[in-house]
């Protein structure tokens, strides 16, 4: 059991290739084009920050340095 206020950290194996399919339709349609708007970018529409603590991921394997 964890502690109140504990957090749950997740790795890629244990979130499914559907559930990533299902955030990115619902956050985007799934735009990988789209680029960003406003402090929010990407298919997954998340921010900067947020991105950054999760390592920096990218599609396609592009440098995270890649506009859009």
């Amino acid at each position: 059991q964890e502690a109140p206020g504990a957090k749950t950290v997740l790795t890629e194996q244990q979130i499914s290739q559907t559930c990533f399919g299902c955030l990115c339709e619902a956050a985007s349609g799934c735009d990988t084009t789209s680029g960003c708007v406003g402090e929010v970018c990407g298919p997954f529409r998340i921010t900067w920050a947020y991105w950054a603590d999760a390592g920096k991921p990218t599609l396609n394997n592009e440098a995270p340095t890649v506009d859009g």
